[in-house]
């Protein structure tokens, strides 16, 4: 949700309630009191005006304010789950039946609606996003639910863009393969052109830059997919390679790869996840990422190898016909 309508006096209140008093109390009253603005075209201004609600953009205190007027949103759920980064916000909830996913979710978001009433805040709902997550066996007809937000009904759509990645509705990321190998695309293209006016140390870098950095992205997530998918991502990787190299298109890179010292497609994926289980050992994990991995427990009353070496093994997931995480709304406002 991108807000521009955080009211002062809801905002000064929240404030008082998360314990900030006296002397930091003051200081955001004063930060946020007594701004004005005005518009000034070809020479022209309008009227000067007071500023009654929002935070100024690009401010320090900006991001925590805002996150402070929306951080009580979750507790107004009753049966869904509420997740926020920044201003991007996700409702979730999971089901057996499309009945009582329509239930709950239209109960919700009756509540989400009164919410923003109360905080006087707007929402576009034509930006509203309804996923629904199924197995690809699962076939919904969309007549058989309804479910709507202020009276308008959300549609169904085939893929969300959720804090950068794309999420299809059977969780394949066939479409976030699509997106990213474009992006790889465009990023060979730069360095083909680049590479005849620079050395190769330059090339690596901006390598780094403009192909390793989307690769990196969410890596643990969207290699998920299949192998087909993978294959899509290693070849232009192997050309990325080959450019920048000035290698024939059709030379092996195995000896490339190790004298530029450039991670392949899999050793990348491989390195990300270790990340993740050094963290789990470590319990630096978020608290749901936590349950990842189940550590040095007995699998089937049976005393595995792994047990004794201390190993990791991934608990079973107890599935609903609608997922875990089944169903995703995000909603932005403008």
């Amino acid at each position: 949700m991108a807000f521009y309508t955080v009211n002062h006096d809801i905002l000064c209140d929240k404030i008082s309630y998360y314990g900030f008093v006296g002397i930091s109390q003051q200081l955001i009253r004063s930060f946020l009191s007594n701004r004005k603005q005005y518009v000034s075209i070809n020479g022209f201004d309008s009227s000067i005006n007071t500023i009654t609600c929002g935070v100024p953009q690009g401010s320090t205190l900006g991001p925590l304010l805002f996150l402070l007027y929306i951080n009580d949103l979750h507790l107004a759920m009753k049966k869904s789950v509420a997740s926020h980064f920044a201003d991007d916000t996700c409702i979730s909830f999971s089901a057996k039946k499309i009945k009582s996913l329509e239930t709950v979710l239209n109960y919700d978001l009756k509540i989400v609606a009164d919410w923003l009433k109360a905080n006087r805040l707007s929402l576009n709902v034509d930006k509203s996003k309804l996923i629904i997550f199924k197995s690809k066996r699962k076939i919904i007809s969309e007549n058989s639910f309804s479910i709507k937000l202020n009276g308008y009904k959300l549609e169904p759509a085939d893929q969300v863009k959720y804090l950068g990645l794309y999420l299809d509705k059977n969780l394949s990321f066939d479409y976030h393969i699509n997106q990213l190998s474009k992006k790889l695309s465009r990023a060979n293209g730069i360095l083909a052109k680049l590479r005849h006016f620079t050395s190769k140390d330059t090339l690596i870098s901006v390598y780094y830059s403009i192909f390793y950095s989307h690769i990196l992205y969410a890596c643990p997530v969207w290699t998920l997919t299949t192998l087909n998918n993978l294959n899509v991502i290693s070849i232009l990787q192997k050309k990325c390679l080959r450019i920048i190299c000035f290698s024939p298109f059709n030379s092996h890179t195995n000896n490339l790869f190790i004298a530029n010292k450039i991670l392949k497609l899999d050793d990348i994926i491989k390195s990300q996840l270790m990340k993740i289980v050094f963290d789990f050992k470590n319990q630096n994990l978020p608290e749901d990422l936590s349950k990842l991995f189940t550590l040095n427990s007995v699998i089937n009353n049976y005393c595995t190898r792994n047990v004794s070496n201390k190993g990791l093994y991934i608990p079973k997931i107890s599935t609903k016909s609608f997922g875990i995480n089944d169903y995703l709304l995000t909603y932005e406002k403008i």
